[in-house]
């Protein structure tokens, strides 16, 4: 994947999802939390007698059920606290009771049970602590799925649909190529992926594109953009100018853009500059070059011939300064006259 778009896939999860973090916090007790807890332990106050009369042991299973009702409902710490609140209430009701012995085995009682309590209440809260925690990391891993997901169908759909060829490398072996890849180069899309990285490079630049892949193997950064020729399954042959760009350790993005047309323009301005110097310097004509000031800015050697004048000395003049006195002012008025396109040339 490209990097400017694999590189793309993260920023974009991040922004949509935001940071995530898995730290476990105590969650406080809110409003209905407290309201549990104070209706919890009233009712324990108001029933202990009657419960512990009739119940016996069962006063202890019901608080017991209460606060794993509170710990399940709100989080550790307020079935912690359901836990605590249960011991000073125990001591507390263990003075109204006249009966010592009974007295003696409800203080044992209390702090059994709230020992008990406590412990069930914080071990309750905590196993759902830990799986709110699982189902959130789950709910958490499913939405950076989902927008990695997301993300590469963008980025296949974008390069399906470009003009450019694109084309995503692990190591040196092609993972993904366009539809402009095929359409380009002639060659099937199978046999891009599967090919080398050679493959429909111009016989001519192979070797520059061996060394541009050593040379990333060697852990630097090749320049870009890469000019190259292709030869194409017909035959033709195409210039390309690549831009490549990595995304992590082993995989880079490649876009590359065809500038045949360009090239052989370049080539073709090349050539006619070629001509114009060829004539330029061989003519036995004396010929120059002048700016708008009419000072010389390249001559042949013709004129140099004429004038006595080495071209090194020549191009520091006006042509003026060149110039018989008596035609200076005749040759102002044609040079103005050329200049407004009244003239095209004159002699």
């Amino acid at each position: 994947m490209p990097a400017s778009h694999v590189q793309a896939a993260a920023a974009t999860t991040a922004s949509v999802h935001g940071p995530m973090s898995f730290r476990p916090a105590a969650r406080r007790p809110g409003r209905i939390g407290r309201v549990t807890i104070s209706l919890s332990v009233a009712g324990y106050v108001l029933a202990y007698p009657w419960l512990f009369s009739y119940l016996g042991n069962s006063a202890g299973t019901l608080v017991i059920l209460s606060v794993f009702f509170v710990a399940w409902s709100c989080g550790w710490l307020p079935g912690l606290l359901g836990g605590l609140a249960t011991f000073p209430v125990n001591l507390a009701l263990t003075l109204t009771v006249s009966d010592q012995s009974a007295g003696e085995w409800i203080a044992r009682g209390a702090l059994l049970g709230t020992c008990a309590v406590m412990s069930l209440g914080f071990l309750v809260g905590w196993l759902n602590h830990l799986n709110r925690r699982a189902r959130s990391e789950l709910e958490a891993r499913e939405r950076i799925e989902r927008g990695l997901q997301e993300s590469e169908l963008r980025f296949r759909t974008l390069a399906e649909a470009s003009p450019a060829m694109i084309t995503l490398f692990e190591g040196s072996t092609r993972t993904l190529v366009n539809a402009t890849a095929t359409r380009m180069t002639g060659y099937s899309r199978e046999a891009l992926l599967t090919g080398g990285i050679e493959i429909a490079v111009h016989p001519d630049d192979r070797h520059r594109v061996r060394e541009r892949w050593a040379s990333r193997d060697r852990g630097e950064t090749p320049t870009s953009p890469f000019a190259f020729r292709i030869l194409t399954t017909e035959g033709e042959t195409r210039w390309l100018e690549a831009y490549s760009s990595p995304i992590d350790d082993t995989r880079l993005v490649s876009v590359a853009v065809d500038v045949t047309d360009r090239k052989q323009a370049e080539a073709a301005a090349r050539a006619s500059d070629r001509r114009f110097r060829t004539i330029f310097d061989e003519s036995p004509t004396g010929m120059a070059l002048l700016d708008l000031d009419q000072r010389f800015s390249a001559v042949n050697q013709a004129l140099c011939d004429m004038l006595g004048y080495d071209a090194d000395t020549l191009v520091t003049l006006r042509m003026p300064e060149v110039t018989h006195p008596d035609d200076v002012g005749l040759d102002a008025d044609l040079v103005g006259q050329v200049l407004a396109g009244g003239l095209a040339s004159y002699r």
